[in-house]
């Protein structure tokens, strides 16, 4: 299953379609990773990244609530469509990684 998470996450990173989850899942299961044979589906994808998500959205408010000292910086632009496009910067210090930039995208 930790495989099916690697391609899911690979797929978001890379700027994949979802589509493409199905032929990778494939394509790792003929090199010899050990992929399960459910699950195969774009919605799948859809449902790992939103796991992961989760999972890495919770982890970072757990840091920045734990956090001494937090940096915000927020910056904007507006496309051709007249649509406002939004980013917001944290950084924080963490005692084990030490200073800990992130961005956030949660509809802002």
């Amino acid at each position: 299953m930790e495989n099916m998470f690697h391609t899911a996450y690979y797929v978001v990173k890379k700027e994949k379609p979802f589509t493409d989850f199905l032929d990778l899942v494939q394509l790792n299961s003929r090199t010899g990773s050990n992929m399960t044979n459910c699950y195969l589906s774009d919605k799948a994808c859809l449902r790992f990244t939103i796991d992961i998500y989760n999972v890495e959205r919770e982890q970072l408010l757990s840091d920045l609530k734990n956090a001494g000292y937090i940096s915000v910086m927020i910056d904007g632009a507006t496309d051709t469509g007249n649509l406002e496009n939004e980013i917001v910067y944290v950084k924080f210090f963490n005692k084990e990684r030490g200073v800990v930039q992130s961005f956030l995208t949660d509809s802002v």
